[in-house]
C-alpha cells in the first residue's frame, strides 16, 4: 500500500474569518490583493511587488497542492470575501516538520487577525499525521511578525545568517518551533 501523505481541509474556518484553498479561480483576485499591499509587504515578501513572481506564486499554488509541496490559502473575513491575505504551509524543511508562512493586507494588521489566522493554521498543520515540527522563519528585523511568533507559544530555536534579498531584511533569519 502506498504511503499517503496527510492534507489540511480546503477550508478552515476560525473565530475571525476562513482560509480557503487557493484555487485556479483565485489567482486573479489573489495577485490582485497582493499587488494592492505590494508597498506594505515588500519588506518582508520579495515577490510581493514582482508581477511575474506573483502571478507564479498564484497559478502554482494547486500543482504544489497536488504535488504535496505546498498548501496555499487565501484569508477571507467571509467564505466568499475579498482575499485580504495569504497563509500557507510549506513542506520545505525537512521530514516531520513544515514551516508555516503568512502576509495580511496593510488595512488588517494591527487588529489580531493575523494571530488568529496563524493560530488556525498552526492548529491545522500540527494535526497532520506526518508533521512533529511546526516552523516560522522571521527575519529579525521583523519585530511584529517576532512578537506574533512569541504570542502565540512559539519558542526561538536558533538565527542562521542570510543573504537578504530587500533593503529592510538583517540578514538574520530566526527560526522559531513549536511545540
Amino acid at each position: 500500500m502506498a504511503d499517503i501523505t496527510p492534507r489540511p481541509a480546503d477550508a478552515i474556518l476560525f473565530e475571525r474569518g476562513v482560509l480557503t484553498r487557493l484555487r485556479p479561480q483565485d489567482a486573479e483576485d489573489f495577485v490582485q490583493a497582493v499587488a494592492d499591499n505590494a508597498l506594505h509587504l515588500s519588506d518582508w515578501v520579495p515577490w510581493a511587488d514582482d508581477p511575474q513572481a506573483r502571478q507564479a506564486k498564484a497559478e502554482g499554488a494547486d500543482a504544489d497542492w497536488l504535488a504535496d509541496r505546498a498548501y496555499v490559502y487565501a484569508l477571507r473575513l467571509e467564505p466568499t470575501g475579498q482575499i485580504i491575505g495569504g497563509l500557507g504551509l510549506y513542506r520545505r524543511v525537512g521530514e516531520g516538520a513544515i514551516e508555516l508562512g503568512y502576509w495580511v493586507a496593510a488595512d488588517h494588521t494591527g487588529t489580531g487577525l493575523a494571530s488568529a489566522a496563524v493560530s488556525a493554521l498552526a492548529s491545522v498543520a500540527i494535526a497532520l499525521a506526518d508533521i512533529e515540527r511546526l516552523e516560522l522563519h522571521i527575519d529579525q528585523a521583523n519585530v511584529p511578525s517576532s512578537a506574533l511568533a512569541r504570542r502565540l507559544g512559539f519558542r526561538l530555536a536558533r538565527v542562521y545568517a542570510y543573504d537578504p534579498v530587500t533593503p529592510a531584511q538583517s540578514g538574520r533569519m530566526q527560526v522559531w518551533l513549536r511545540p
